[in-house]
């Protein structure tokens, strides 16, 4: 499946992304088979995935020491500074490590992924968690947050547009959305 996408510079939204854009079955497919069979048999530390997406021993480390010490870090402070209430929905939340930082700093999190394989990795952290695509879940949920992250996601959807919007419904008056994308610092940021 990777030989098949590229990343490009996508003109109209300012961030590279991959192209095409996968499908929630390409991409169930890849997370499942690939990524996340790291993360559950035990070989899924970050240094070994980083290797396994193509990134060298070098580039394994800073990726890993910038996620432990930098983007939680800074996702935080922007959660302490600009909101006022605790409830956090983390759209593709993976394996659920940013909710678990999260919850330990205090914050009530709820996680959207459509990924099965990651599903039991964040359930059998304690953590909750629906099991869908964020069209899936903006349908049947009812309920609003304070915080709405999305961390590498909006590369892979292809309407972002239509996701901001659904996004923003999900959020409380004076809520927040925390999007990054990838930039041009690392290819294994895709």
């Amino acid at each position: 499946m990777i030989d098949k996408f590229k990343i490009i510079e996508d003109k109209e939204f300012g961030y590279r992304r991959v192209d095409p854009v996968p499908d929630d079955k390409e991409i169930d497919d890849f997370y499942s088979k690939k990524y996340y069979k790291m993360a559950k048999d035990g070989t899924g530390n970050p240094d070994q995935i980083l290797k396994f997406m193509g990134a060298d021993d070098k580039e394994a480390e800073k990726e890993r020491l910038w996620l432990r010490n930098s983007m939680y870090s800074d996702i935080l402070h922007i959660i302490n500074k600009f909101s006022l209430g605790k409830s956090i929905l983390d759209i593709g939340c993976g394996t659920g490590e940013l909710m678990s930082y999260l919850e330990e700093s205090g914050f009530k999190t709820h996680g959207v992924e459509p990924s099965a394989d990651a599903v039991r990795i964040v359930k059998d952290k304690g953590l909750s968690i629906s099991n869908m695509t964020i069209d899936e879940f903006a349908e049947c949920n009812e309920k609003k947050f304070d915080v709405i992250t999305m961390i590498s996601v909006l590369e892979h959807v292809p309407h972002p547009p239509n996701v901001i919007e659904k996004l923003k419904n999900m959020l409380n008056n004076n809520g927040i959305l925390c999007v990054i994308v990838p930039n041009d610092f690392s290819d294994i940021q895709y």
